[in-house]
């Protein structure tokens, strides 16, 4: 057996059986039930008046029964088996002897197959050991008796014996052949496990880190809802408010989902702001099978923002407004893939401030992605260095990196989404007068899993290098 499943003997009859409890997490229980599914082999020492070692097997498909012959049908709360006895019934005339009945019931949860069943008719004489004469009936061949409680009655069966030969006896010994329980296969045997109310279902926890939101000073809530491929309604939800950075969400499953049947689920959520607006969404995949630390991150939008939404598959539509960025959220929501959100704030120059227009960049340009803005910015343009980001990216380190900048004034920030297929370096033309000095916070996000790094701080020059080792 693996390490994580540990073994103990609870109950020991060297004449009847041995009674196992098998231990394990939540994680090992899949492993075994494939275990089970192909049969456990092992030996057993039993240690006596002599030590002997015994071959011992678990197969789901083979199962034993326990026959035992009882002098009256069984009562109420009976043990498990099969129950054979025999009884006296009035004959049809009045003038003939009573006849005898032989009876079986099955208190087995399973259906139970005979491959015979006969009765040896005894004429005893009075000193103990002798017997006059003796006959053997055959009464029934491969009949099937249903699990116990059965609706219709064919749990039990009842033969009245009828000897060609002897006319009087006084004892009746029944004599059942050999017996099968049919429990079905290894499959059905453990989906019966699975349903078994008695047992609780399991827990695998989400660590939910919450590391970049656009905008702290507007964030109330984050609501997270645990989807089902294929499915609109949530399996779980859950509320993060704004003052717990990091939750540990246990998800509950059942046996049968542990057992391999894992379900695809996806954990979308949003954010709820101070005075009420709800953010986009964004959804990912969740790996039951190797869970790892979710990183959580909101996007407040604000009216000059701009968003990017990211499917799955890393297709990318960049530069959408919030209705062509909803419009096709839901169409990668129809798709059933996840995607992600960025967004950016399109600096707009005060009036008067060179050349009045739409406020947008000239000729395509992007101004929150280095290009000249039209008109003339009002604070010194910001060089941002990723020169030791792409040697962390390639190393297959860093999966992204978010960075905020904000006049140290008041002012609108901005924040640059940074990946590996397009870590460049970047310039931030600050739409406020007085910049530098400005305030940045970065975020690392890891790709072996290990927790989030935020640096934050005030810079004075007009040069941020990004270093994720600093």
């Amino acid at each position: 057996l693996p390490a994580g499943i540990v073994f103990r003997a609870l109950e020991v009859d060297l004449d009847d059986r041995v009674l196992l409890e098998f231990d394990m997490g939540a994680a090992e229980y899949g492993i075994f039930a494939e275990l089970l599914r192909h049969g456990l082999h092992g030996t057993a020492t039993i240690v006596d008046s002599v030590q002997e070692s015994v071959p011992v097997r678990l197969e789901l498909d083979d199962m034993v029964s326990v026959c035992r012959v009882l002098p009256e049908a069984p009562g109420d709360g009976a043990a498990p088996g099969l129950y054979v006895w025999s009884e006296e019934v009035e004959a049809d005339d009045e003038d003939d002897p009573p006849g005898v009945r032989l009876s079986l019931v099955n208190r087995l949860e399973h259906p139970l197959r005979l491959e015979s069943l006969r009765a040896g008719l005894l004429d005893s004489g009075p000193v103990a050991g002798m017997i006059f004469d003796a006959e053997e009936v055959s009464l029934s061949r491969g009949v099937t008796l249903a699990a116990r409680g059965h609706a219709g009655g064919k749990d039990r069966l009842s033969k009245d014996l009828s000897p060609r030969r002897i006319a009087v006896w006084d004892e009746t010994v029944p004599l059942v052949g050999e017996t099968r329980v049919e429990g079905g296969t290894p499959e059905e045997w453990l989906e019966e496990v699975h349903q078994d109310p008695s047992l609780t279902t399991a827990e695998i926890v989400l660590d939910l880190d919450r590391v970049t939101v656009s905008d702290d000073d507007r964030l109330q809530i984050v609501r997270l809802r645990l989807l089902e491929a294929g499915s609109t309604a949530p399996r779980e939800s859950l509320e993060l408010p704004a003052s717990e950075r990091q939750r540990a969400w246990p998800l509950r499953l059942t046996l049968g989902e542990l057992a391999g049947d894992l379900p695809d689920l996806f954990l979308e959520y949003d954010c709820v702001t101070v005075d009420g607006e709800i953010s986009l969404p964004q959804r990912l995949a969740v790996d039951l099978v190797n869970p790892s630390t979710i990183v959580l991150r909101p996007v407040i939008a604000r009216p000059e923002s701009v968003f990017t939404i990211e499917s799955a598959a890393g297709e990318r539509r960049d530069d959408l407004d919030l209705e062509a960025a909803s419009r096709r959220i839901e169409e990668l929501r129809g798709e059933g893939v996840g995607w992600k959100v960025f967004a950016r704030v399109v600096e707009v120059p005060e009036p008067g401030a060179g050349e009045t227009g739409s406020g947008g960049a000239e000729d395509g340009e992007d101004p929150a992605s280095g290009e000249s803005p039209t008109g003339d910015p009002g604070g010194a343009p910001v060089k941002v260095i990723t020169d030791l980001l792409t040697v962390a990216f390639t190393a297959g380190e860093l999966s992204s990196v978010f960075v905020t900048l904000q006049p140290a004034g008041e002012g609108a920030q901005t924040t640059f989404a940074i990946e590996a297929d397009d870590a460049g370096e970047r310039t931030w033309i600050p739409a406020a007068e007085g910049v530098p000095p400005f305030h940045y916070r970065v975020t690392y996000l890891y790709a072996d899993g290990r927790p989030p790094k935020r640096v934050e701080g005030t810079e004075a020059s007009p040069v941020l290098v990004l270093d994720p080792e600093a």
